[in-house]
């Protein structure tokens, strides 16, 4: 496993430096990457933890710039005044990012397994720009529980998710139930990933799902035999009905019974 993530890392775009915490740590930019936008980037550290190899996972949350030359009052009020002041301007800028580790792995010889950042990296480690090849790496244990919701942020790299039907652990299940939540302002993308989730769920022929839409949003696209009504239909092979509010009266528990 470390040869197969090794030189599988991204570009370049800088070293840890001081101050850093395990919440939040500074990167020194490498200067080809001043003009890069960055915010949201997602990047990778390799470190050593407990005589380990780790790697952290992290996107970049903000950037700050400096430039000690122009902190005095005097040059302040010359640069308000003149807008640029060579040589002090842009050529001894100097740009830092944070970054915030979101999950961290170790790497043995045979397999990643989840992790955590319990030390800070040494200042000078490199920090590179993740790669899909790194992300293949560890949801390679995850088999065909992998389903790609679209693109990590500002990124060509898919985003891979599992979805667990709600059955038997021994039949690869996840033996009990729970909830997701859509939320976001509109336009954000709401009904598009819960369609993704449902065709997500919709793999496991044993499972069963009950939508109500209120909006009638979902029904619509399987009367008009839109995209969800093919995938549904060609792809997954799954039998479907789309039942309107006055056709359905649940007038008795007994009535969402036999609906089930």
């Amino acid at each position: 496993m470390s040869e197969l993530i090794a030189n599988k890392f991204g570009e370049l775009i800088g070293h840890v430096g001081s101050p850093s915490t395990t919440n939040e740590i500074k990167v020194n930019l490498e200067e080809y990457a001043y003009s890069k936008g960055l915010v949201g980037h997602f990047c990778i550290i390799p470190f050593v933890q407990d005589g380990k190899n780790h790697f952290s996972i992290g996107q970049i949350v903000s950037v700050q710039l400096r430039n000690p030359y122009l902190e005095r009052h005097s040059v302040e009020k010359i640069i308000a005044v003149r807008g640029e002041a060579s040589p002090l301007t842009k050529e001894h800028d100097v740009i830092n990012v944070i970054l915030g580790p979101s999950s961290t792995y170790s790497v043995d010889e045979d397999r990643i397994t989840p992790s955590t950042m319990a030390t800070v990296p040494s200042t000078g480690t490199p920090v590179y720009s993740l790669s899909q090849e790194i992300v293949n790496a560890i949801s390679r244990s995850c088999g065909a529980s992998i389903v790609y919701l679209g693109k990590m942020y500002n990124t060509n790299i898919l985003l891979p998710m599992t979805f667990q039907h709600f059955g038997a652990k021994e039949e690869g299940g996840l033996g009990e139930g729970y909830h997701i939540g859509v939320f976001g302002k509109t336009g954000s993308g709401k009904s598009v990933l819960t369609r993704m989730i449902i065709l997500s769920y919709a793999r496991f022929p044993n499972m069963s799902i009950l939508c109500l839409d209120p909006t009638g949003e979902y029904a619509k696209e399987i009367k008009q035999k839109e995209v969800m009504f093919i995938i549904l239909r060609n792809n997954l092979n799954r039998s479907f009905q789309a039942y309107g509010v006055s056709v359905i009266s649940l007038t008795s528990p007994n009535s969402l019974r036999r609906i089930l």
